[in-house]
């Protein structure tokens, strides 16, 4: 059974850490921001996922974003060092609910820092970005608790994770920017330089949940045979999240 975990928006997250994303200037509206996430949990049970929801006491600013703190894959769940001070303590939230998932906890140490929105798991191999919050003792490390291969690529500097710019589409491919495309190496549907923020989508067989507004990826998604459903992101934008960053997901 797929399932995905999400954190219901608290009312913290007006406050959440900004700086990437040029979404201008305006306050986050709260109530907004909480029908683009409730439309984000119709879209994943769209795509086949049943859905657990955290209620929002002792939630703070950035925890809408549960992809950060934890990675799953194939029965396990690395808990992860966020370099962030603040995102390194929303890992125990999620704990019971993956715990109730049947998954082996596999907590990261020592000097090891990442985020989950900067790896990226495409046939049991993981691609792992080097940003502010991730560094190549977590590299190291993630591939040591999920016992799974890891590539590393390097970001440039106005980059905030790995899936800002690229994604898994299923059967080995990936949506991603032309030059982040070109490091990973995988075959690619390309996002227009001028749409990266679509580059972060979340697909599941054949279907793929996509920020609107980007019509030149939408296109793309539609001739690469994907059936499209398109979000409204923009208070979700504002707190530098993105699509899959709302949701821990285990297929």
């Amino acid at each position: 059974m797929a399932r995905a975990l999400f954190q219901a928006v608290p009312d913290t997250y007006v406050d959440a850490t900004v700086g990437f994303f040029d979404a201008g200037t305006a306050p986050i509206d709260l109530n907004l921001a909480r029908a683009q996430h409730a439309a984000v949990i119709a879209g994943m049970e769209w795509l086949g996922f049943a859905p657990t929801v955290l209620g929002t006491e002792g939630a703070g600013p950035d925890a809408v974003f549960v992809e950060d703190p934890v990675v799953v894959h194939a029965g396990r769940a690395a808990m992860l060092q966020s370099a962030h001070p603040v995102r390194a303590l929303e890992g125990p939230r999620l704990l019971p609910v993956l715990e109730s998932w049947g998954l082996a906890i596999a907590p990261m140490t020592g000097e090891a820092r990442m985020d989950g929105g900067d790896v990226m798991i495409v046939d049991g191999r993981a691609w792992v970005g080097l940003s502010s919050r991730t560094n190549r003792a977590g590299a190291a490390a993630l591939g040591a608790l999920l016992g799974i291969p890891v590539e590393v690529v390097a970001l440039p500097d106005d980059v905030l994770h790995l899936k800002c710019a690229t994604s898994p589409l299923g059967d080995g491919r990936i949506l991603a920017t032309a030059a982040l495309a070109a490091r990973i190496g995988l075959p690619a549907v390309i996002v227009p330089d001028d749409e990266s923020y679509a580059a972060n989508c979340v697909a599941r067989d054949g279907r793929v949940l996509c920020a609107a507004g980007f019509p030149r990826t939408a296109e793309a998604l539609d001739r690469a045979g994907f059936e499209v459903r398109l979000l409204d992101l923009s208070e979700i934008r504002k707190g530098d999240g993105s699509i899959t960053c709302l949701s821990v997901r285990e297929a």
